[in-house]
């Protein structure tokens, strides 16, 4: 009997070992499917492992028999994957084999999982791409009578790229590429690109990159009443002054700003708009406009925390290195200092003041003001470094 039970026990823990090792290699394969031979890959069952055996070998552009059937092997243990319908498509289009049997498996990927961006971005994609051949525009419909009947296969990949940016906003961008690869008209991105604030920002990111400024400038001047994402009204504000449509730049300018302090008050984050109206009445030539909505923005923020805050001495800091970004070093020099008359200590003014002088060729000012950040921060890393290369430089 006893004998019997270690027999018994012997057989198990065998038949345990070979289970253990046959998911184990299934696993290793899944994780590391680089280097398998035909044996190895005949040996896969796990899905996990045939699909990434799969990707590895179109990754290398290896499209053989071989591959087409590890591809029906993958949908019959893994029937239920989005990605083996799509490798079959794939595996036909890298062949530039019918396509008939490229649009099936697009197809049966598309109706096993509706809600997938990528599958429908991959289908309009290829079928954009089809359109350089006519073969591309072979009817799959037609009649068996009218085989060579021809239709625009445009519309169709022009009603999946929609319904993959629907569905996953993040793809825009890549959408977009496409549809500028293919030579798809501007306007069309306009009535394809939904209206999720994110799809908006690629869309007018993508129209700025692509120098379709008027297109660019049509839509946002037809929606920008509608507008109250701060990310796209600062997108069209830069757009509007980037392109010259300046108009655009104020009006943009003047919402994003107001969305802003709506939402958190006349903080330094409501700086930004403000610069860019600054910048634009600059580029005008109304430099007394340009000056007055940098005061008015800094009196707003001096009423609401006060004339030595840390956030209205932030502020004045930022206004001297606007003025320092144009060169205009008195003016940068007087925010600053400004700064430093509510609390002589404040670091970034301090420095600051020492790079605008060090700038305007005020050496020995611009030591001094270096010199003085190190009093307050002794580890200061640019004070260090720009006060050693001024007294390295100093007859």
């Amino acid at each position: 009997m006893r004998s019997l039970l270690v027999l018994l026990a012997a057989g198990l823990s065998a038949v345990y070992a070979t289970g253990a090792l046959y998911l184990f290699e299934q696993e290793r394969a899944a994780r590391d499917p680089v280097g398998l031979g035909e044996e190895e890959v005949a040996r896969l069952r796990h899905p996990d492992a045939l699909l990434g055996a799969l990707q590895h070998r179109f990754d290398a552009q290896r499209f053989g028999p071989s591959e087409l059937a590890l591809a029906y092997r993958a949908l019959g243990e893994a029937p239920t994957f989005y990605q083996t319908p799509f490798f079959i498509a794939t595996y036909h289009a890298n062949r530039f084999e019918d396509v008939s049997s490229i649009r099936k498996g697009f197809e049966a990927a598309i109706a096993r999982y509706p809600a997938n961006g990528r599958l429908h971005l991959a289908f309009a994609t290829w079928l954009l791409k089809s359109r350089t051949s006519l073969n591309g525009w072979q009817d799959p419909d037609a009649p068996g009578l009218l085989p060579g009947l021809l239709k625009d296969p445009l519309p169709v990949a022009e009603k999946h790229m929609k319904r993959g940016m629907e569905l996953e906003p993040e793809l825009t961008w890549p959408a977009l590429e496409a549809l500028r690869l293919y030579r798809i008209p501007p306007e069309r991105w306009v009535a394809l690109t939904p209206p999720a604030p994110l799809a908006q920002r690629h869309l007018l990111d993508a129209l700025l990159a692509g120098h379709y400024y008027e297109v660019g400038f049509a839509i946002l001047h037809e929606r920008l009443e509608q507008l109250s994402d701060p990310d796209l009204l600062r997108t069209a504000a830069q757009i509007g002054l980037e392109g010259g449509d300046f108009d655009l730049a104020l009006n943009a300018a003047q919402k994003w700003q107001a969305v802003l302090e709506k939402g958190r008050g006349p903080a330094s984050s409501s700086l930004e708009p403000v610069l860019l109206m600054s910048r634009t009445y600059a580029e005008l030539g109304d430099l007394e406009a340009s000056d007055r909505v940098l005061e008015q923005a800094l009196a707003r923020v001096e009423e609401k925390y006060g004339s030595s805050g840390r956030i209205t001495l932030e502020f004045l800091c930022s206004l001297g290195d606007e003025y320092g970004r144009r060169q205009q070093w008195l003016s940068a020099e007087s925010f600053y200092g400004q700064a430093l008359s509510r609390n002589s200590a404040f670091v970034p003014a301090l420095y600051g003041l020492g790079a605008a002088r060090h700038r305007s060729g005020d050496r020995e000012g611009a030591i001094e003001a270096f010199e003085s950040v190190l009093r307050v921060d002794a580890t200061h890393p640019q004070a260090k470094a720009d006060l050693k290369q001024l007294l390295r430089a100093t007859p």
